[in-house]
C-alpha cells in the first residue's frame, strides 16, 4: 500500500488505509498494520488513539484493534439514502419468506458488489456475505446482473477486472464472460453456477430507473445448488425475482419523476 504524508488530506488517507487495512485483517495490532500500510508505528497508534476515543475504533485486551460499532451509524445512514430503499427491504422480505432461501439486494461501489440488505428465509443457508462486504463482480449473481444492465458503460470497469478464479466454474476469461453477460441481457436475470462458492448457485435481477437509466443494483436469490435446480434455477426462481423487481422500478421511476 502506498504511503502519504503525515498532514491534511494525507493524514486523512493514512487513518483511511488504516481502517481498510482492519477490515481486510478482521483486526490487527499496531506492527501489523504499520506494515501493512507502510506508516510509522508511532503514526499508527496516533491514528488509532483518535479513532478509538471517538469509538470508531475498539482495542481488545491483548492490545489488538478493531473497527467499532459506531461505523453502523454512518452506514446506516448511507443505506437509507439509497432509493426507495424501503421498498426494496419489503420486497427482499416477500420474496424470502415465499422461496424459504436467501435474498440480498446489492448495489455497485467501485468495481465490487455490495449487499446493503439480507433477508433469511426458513431454509436460508449461511454463507461469508454480510451487508457491506465488497464482493468481485465477475462472479456473483448480483454482479453481473448489474454488470449485464450498464450496457456499454461497463467496459471501462471489464478493464480493470481481474477475473480471479474463486471456484472451478468461476469465468475468468473475458471473452466468455462478455457472452455471460449478453445471455444474462437478453433473458433479463443472471445465472451464477457455483461461480464464487462451491456447492451454492444464485439467481440475479438488475433493478434499474427507467426515467433516467441508472442501474440501482439487483436482487438475487442464492442456495445450495441440489435445492436451487432445474425449473427453479431457471424459470420460477427467475420469474418472482423478475416481477418483483419491475414493480420496485415502476415505484422507483414515478418517484423520481415525482421529486424533480
Amino acid at each position: 500500500m502506498t504511503a502519504h504524508g503525515s498532514s491534511g488530506v494525507n493524514a486523512l488517507d493514512n487513518a483511511l488505509d488504516i481502517l481498510q487495512a482492519l477490515t481486510a485483517s478482521g483486526g490487527a495490532g499496531v506492527t501489523e498494520l504499520a506494515s501493512q500500510v507502510d506508516v510509522s508505528k508511532s503514526a499508527v497508534y496516533k491514528h488509532l488513539a483518535t479513532l478509538e476515543r471517538r469509538g470508531y475504533v475498539v482495542r481488545d485486551d491483548d492490545g489488538t484493534y478493531d473497527v467499532g460499532l459506531r461505523w453502523l451509524t454512518v452506514g446506516g445512514y448511507a443505506r437509507q439514502r439509497v432509493a426507495s430503499f424501503h421498498r426494496v427491504q419489503r420486497s427482499t422480505w416477500e420474496m424470502a419468506d415465499e422461496t424459504g432461501e436467501l435474498v440480498l439486494f446489492s448495489t455497485r461501489v467501485d468495481d465490487a458488489s455490495m449487499p446493503l440488505y439480507h433477508a433469511r428465509g426458513e431454509r436460508a443457508v449461511t454463507t461469508d456475505s454480510y451487508t457491506g462486504l465488497a464482493l468481485p463482480l465477475h462472479c456473483t449473481a448480483t454482479g453481473k446482473a448489474i454488470l449485464a444492465a450498464l450496457g456499454d458503460r461497463r467496459e471501462p470497469i471489464l478493464d480493470r477486472l481481474a477475473f480471479a478464479p474463486h471456484t472451478a466454474n468461476t469465468i475468468t476469461d473475458r471473452e466468455a464472460f462478455e457472452a455471460d453477460l449478453e445471455r444474462t441481457a437478453r433473458r433479463g436475470y443472471s445465472l451464477e453456477d457455483e461461480e464464487r462458492i462451491d456447492g451454492m448457485r444464485g439467481i440475479g435481477v438488475p433493478v434499474t430507473n427507467g426515467r433516467t437509466g441508472a442501474v440501482l443494483g439487483a436482487f438475487a436469490l442464492t442456495g445450495p445448488a441440489h435445492r436451487i435446480d432445474g425449473e427453479r434455477f431457471t424459470e420460477s426462481f427467475p420469474e418472482l425475482l423478475v416481477n418483483r423487481a419491475r414493480e420496485v422500478e415502476i415505484n422507483v421511476t414515478y418517484e423520481s419523476a415525482t421529486h424533480d
